[in-house]
């Protein structure tokens, strides 16, 4: 019913799943000095009313209202210990029926090239982030108390790793 896009950018995948789904609504969440090109792009768009463009800072807080929030390459920019203080903030307002979607390259534990593979070495010089395997992701959300339920492989380079929430009983 309602997408968080975090770290959204000026909207493109955020306003693409809107314009396709008229019951949805959306957040994009992104920095302040992002958000002001945000609302130039998407205002020029009919769905306005049906997204809010909030400004901020995963790493202090991210809004609430979603019931699924999504990050697309954002992770690999980050090293371990900030792309898990993200996705615990992520945690904090997560509904208990919530779910995460992470949109990011995978990197298979073999030894064949690959263009996630020569991104992870862009990554490594050029920002403290990296690509990452299956379990490597497992391991960051264990940490953020969420649980991998599926990966969703596509066309692109990119696949799409869908968590739920670890319930506390």
């Amino acid at each position: 019913k309602h997408i968080v896009d975090v770290g959204g950018g000026v909207g493109s995948l955020l306003l693409t799943i809107i314009k396709k789904n008229p019951n949805l609504r959306g957040t994009l969440f992104e920095l302040p000095h992002v958000v002001s090109h945000a609302k130039d792009f998407i205002e020029d768009q009919d769905v306005l009313k049906r997204i809010r463009i909030i400004a901020g800072t995963f790493f202090e807080t991210i809004p609430e209202g979603g019931d699924l929030y999504m990050m697309k390459s954002i992770l690999h920019c980050w090293d371990d210990e900030n792309s898990v203080k993200i996705l615990q903030n992520i945690r904090k307002v997560l509904p208990p029926d919530g779910e995460l979607m992470i949109i990011e390259t995978i990197i298979k534990n073999d030894n064949e090239p690959s263009i996630g593979k020569m991104t992870d070495v862009y990554m490594m010089v050029g920002l403290s982030g990296r690509e990452r395997t299956k379990e490597e992701y497992q391991v960051l959300l264990e940490r953020a108390n969420f649980k991998l339920e599926r990966i969703v492989p596509t066309v692109s380079p990119l696949s799409i790793l869908v968590a739920e929430p670890v319930r506390n009983n």
